[in-house]
């Protein structure tokens, strides 16, 4: 593979994975703070920007943040914004990651060899539904997730059906994925998560983080990850 393709792939990788470990840590935080009052511990802490001139640190505000963990504590049932950002960015992260590298042919070319047999048809509905959850998610500022029909690029249906089974190593989870998208049916203010559950997505994500953590195995790239 070419030095080029092989940073692509390397720069990919580390972003997903970037992503997929705010994920996991950031829920663990968001479900951790749910079930202990985190407001009475907060306690002045200024980000570092400048490591050289501490005192220049950005301030955080003690009083938002402590309102924010009581309320997240006390009405632990609702989804809170701290976790829905959490979701949100994290996917959009991980799917963009892959686009880009997509773009490269000998990557693409690997992927469709490795992880697909060669099954052109079926990296096909892939392909068409990560762009579709990438342009979903980097378009909506807001908690309800809604389409727009200009972020829909493709036509009839697409259908993602893998079984971690089919995975060229053996995983701890064999997990389903089954996926279809209508893209001839799908309107303006629909909302994502009646299209693709945030389960599914979560399953999704997760097998583009492996997929590109077996390459990155595989082809011995360096990492700090």
């Amino acid at each position: 593979m070419r030095q080029e393709s092989l940073l692509t792939l390397k720069n990919s990788y580390e972003t997903a994975r970037m992503y997929f470990i705010m994920l996991h840590l950031g829920n663990f935080y968001s479900q951790f703070s749910r079930h202990t009052d985190l407001s009475l511990g907060v306690k002045t802490l200024p980000i570092l920007a400048d490591i050289e001139n501490p005192e220049n640190g950005y301030h955080l505000d003690n009083g938002l943040i402590s309102n924010l963990l009581r309320d997240i504590y006390i009405n632990y049932q609702k989804i809170d914004t701290f976790s829905h950002l959490i979701l949100v960015n994290s996917i959009r992260g991980v799917t963009m990651s892959i686009v880009e590298a997509l773009k490269e042919k000998e990557i693409k070319d690997l992927f469709v060899k490795t992880f697909f047999y060669e099954n052109q048809d079926k990296f096909s509905d892939f392909h068409k539904i990560v762009k579709f959850i990438r342009n979903i998610l980097s378009h909506n500022i807001r908690d309800r997730m809604e389409i727009k029909k200009e972020d829909i690029t493709y036509k009839g249906i697409a259908i993602f059906q893998y079984s971690y089974a089919d995975f060229p190593v053996s995983l701890p989870i064999l997990y389903q994925i089954d996926i279809k998208v209508d893209f001839d049916k799908l309107q303006d203010g629909d909302t994502y998560s009646d299209v693709i559950s945030d389960y599914q997505t979560l399953l999704f994500i997760e097998f583009v983080h492996n997929c590109l953590s077996f390459l990155k195995n595989q082809l011995q790239i360096s990492s700090p990850f």
